[in-house]
This record gives structure tokens, sequence and C-alpha cells, in this order.
């Protein structure tokens, strides 16, 4: 068991994909052999936890409290709890159909692909000496603190609503939101190895001398952009849809945040004291968190991509005198524009630094919105009185 791999060594992953498979938020695949194993128990397995997943959703509905407490919810509140709620339990289901179901061989293609990337670039067995940057004990941190925060948060909560932790459970979705974290973990992770590759095959390139065969070094190097190129498409393929849910639940997590300060105000006419404000403020650290170890890599990898294009005009005028070699590089070149990353979430947006923005001016907007079907909602309660 080495914890000590590179990121720049694929299987610097096996550990957390292990650790993935008993969620099945990954499929059961064997790294050593390159393959699917037990994919009947695996199936079997997703559909032990889509049933229980069902007959959570079930209790939930039927449970006594719990409706009472909804309905005590003002409108703002309905709707936000009820998009929430909708897009974590669908995104848990849906990644655990696509593990058990229908990626496996998406999952085969891209680590076969990064595998022999590794091979070309000589990275296999590469090992992190900084311990900051190992992946595991980043893991072991986040896990941490992320279920410091989820204590913390059933002990406010319990505080304003006199109910047991497993009616809390149910209500705030903690499963599925410990699902969705894990979720945004194995991208990070992956996204981070595309970069790293990218600044590998670019290091390749600008290192390239006319000692060597200058045309076979360029086919390879082409070959291993195109690789990678073809296997952030296939990213795409396995969580684009994930992506866009992901995103929807930031969106609308900031939000509730934001209103639950508004309608307990509103509903109580105090103040809230210090718990509520600082479970409120870890919340949208959480999400922004989240948020951020999505875009910034993804922004960052593309742009290192792109950097490929402007080394080889660059390093072709050392090859100027030479007319073969230097045809080599105008063809590489034109042939790598085919073939820079595009991250996208199932083709209904692009994944990069603009969509911070889009989701900031979102969460304004549906905010405004919130507050205005509070104040509605005062008001007819008001009349009614």
């Amino acid at each position: 068991m080495n914890l000590k791999l590179s990121i720049k060594d694929i299987n610097f992953i096996i550990y957390l994909y292990k650790f993935l498979n008993i969620f099945l938020i990954t499929p059961w695949y064997d790294f050593g052999k390159n393959t699917i194993y037990r994919p009947i128990a695996c199936k079997f397995y997703g559909c032990l936890i889509i049933s229980v997943k069902i007959f959570w959703i079930i209790h939930t509905m039927t449970d006594k409290k719990l409706r009472e407490l909804y309905q005590d919810m003002v409108v703002s509140q309905k709707f936000i709890f009820f998009g929430i709620y909708t897009l974590l339990l669908s995104l848990s289901i849906l990644t655990v159909s696509k593990s058990c179901f229908w990626d496996g061989e998406n999952w085969k293609t891209l680590i076969t692909n990064l595998q022999y990337v590794d091979e070309k670039l000589k990275n296999k067995g590469k090992t992190e000496t900084c311990v900051l940057k190992n992946i595991y004990f980043r893991f072991f941190i986040e896990q941490v603190i992320f279920f410091l925060i989820i204590v913390y948060q059933v002990y406010v909560w319990m505080k304003y609503i006199e109910v047991s932790v497993f009616k809390i459970a149910c209500m705030s979705c903690l499963k599925e939101i410990y699902y969705e974290f894990l979720t945004i973990t194995l991208l990070n992770s992956l996204v981070e190895s595309f970069k790293t590759r990218y600044e590998d095959v670019n290091y390749k390139l600008a290192t390239i001398t006319g000692k060597s065969n200058v045309k076979e070094e360029l086919t390879q190097i082409l070959q291993e952009y195109r690789i990678l190129g073809e296997s952030v498409d296939v990213f795409n393929t396995i969580f684009g849809y994930q992506l866009v849910m992901i995103m929807f639940h930031i969106g609308l997590e900031l939000v509730n945040c934001l209103n639950v300060a508004f309608v307990l105000h509103l509903t109580t006419n105090r103040n809230l004291d210090h718990h509520m404000l600082l479970a409120s403020a870890c919340i949208i650290t959480v999400v922004s968190y989240n948020c951020l170890r999505i875009v910034l890599p993804i922004d960052s990898t593309v742009q290192e991509a792109k950097k490929f294009q402007y080394l080889a005009y660059k390093v072709q005028e050392n090859f100027a005198e030479d007319l073969s070699e230097l045809e080599s590089f105008i063809k590489m070149t034109q042939h790598s524009k085919d073939f820079v990353p595009q991250f996208s979430a199932s083709g209904y947006f692009r994944v990069d630094k603009s969509l911070i923005f889009s989701i900031v001016a979102n969460v304004a907007t549906y905010f405004i919105i919130a507050i205005q079907l509070n104040e509605a909602s005062r008001s007819y309660i008001s009349l009614k009185i």
C-alpha cells in the first residue's frame, strides 16, 4: 500500500477509488488488469443502495413530524428545500446508476488512456515527498473539517427545532451531501491529474532539441496531447450531468443560507444568535469551497492545455533553417487545435471562471425573489389574522 504516489502517476487514485467503491460513486474497476470486475454483483449492490434511498424518501414523506415542519415553512423555504432535496437525491441516484450500469467502459477508457500517457512521460511510480501536496493528507483534513461542520449543523438545528438527530438527518439530506462532497473530491483529483500531464507535455515540447529525431518526438508529443484531449471528453461524458446538478445545488444552497437568516427573523421577530450565524457561515464556506475546487482547477487545466500551441510556435523558431522539421512543427500546431480540451456539463454550459460570476448573479436574483415571497407570505398571514 503506497499512499505517497505522486499525482503524476494515475495509480495514485487507487485507494481513493476503492473507498468510493463503497458508495458506488465509481464502478468496480481493477487497475492492474484494466477491467471491470464482478459486474453482476456491482449491479445488485447498486440496486440495493437505490432501494434504500427510495425507502428513505418514502419514510421522510410519510413522517408526521417532518410533514408538520415542512408545512410550517414559509413559501420560499418550501421551494428551496424541495429543490435542494430533489437535486441531492437525483445526484446520488444518478451517480450510483451510472457507476453500476452505464459508465464502466468509459472509466476503463479514461484510466487506460492516462496510464498510457504516464508510461510515455515516464511518470509511473513517481512519489510525492511534500506532505501538504499529498492527495490523501488533503483528503483526510477535508473529511475531518467536513464532519465537524456537519456535527455543528445538527447541534444548531436541534436547538431551534426539537427533533431527533435521525429526523434532522432526514430533512437535511446529510447522506446525499456527503455523496456530493466525495464526488467533488474525485472530480478535483482527476482534473488536477489532467493539469499535471499537460504541464509535462508542455515541458517535453519546450525542451525538444535538434539532437534527437524531431519528427518522431513531435509525433509522440502530439499523440500524448491528443489522448489527453480525448480523455477530457470521456471525463465530460462521465461527470456531465453530475456537474449540472452540483452547480444548481451550490446556487440553491447559497440562496438557502441567506434566506434562513431572513426567515427566522421574520417568523421569530428577534435577531439571530451567534450559533445560527456561524452555522450559515460554515455552510456558505463549504459550498463556496466546493465550487472553487471544481471551477479553478478546470480553468487552469484548460489554460495549461492552450499553452501548448504558444510553445509550438515558439519552439519552431529554433528550427527555421530546417524546412522539413519546420513543416513538421506547423502540421503539429494545426492538428493540436482539434484537441484543445473543453470541460462542459453535458453541453448545457462550459465550466470556467466565468461560471463563478454566473452563480453569484443567479444567487442574488433568486434571493431577491425569496425575499419578495417572504414579504407576500407575511402580508397574507397578517390579513388572515
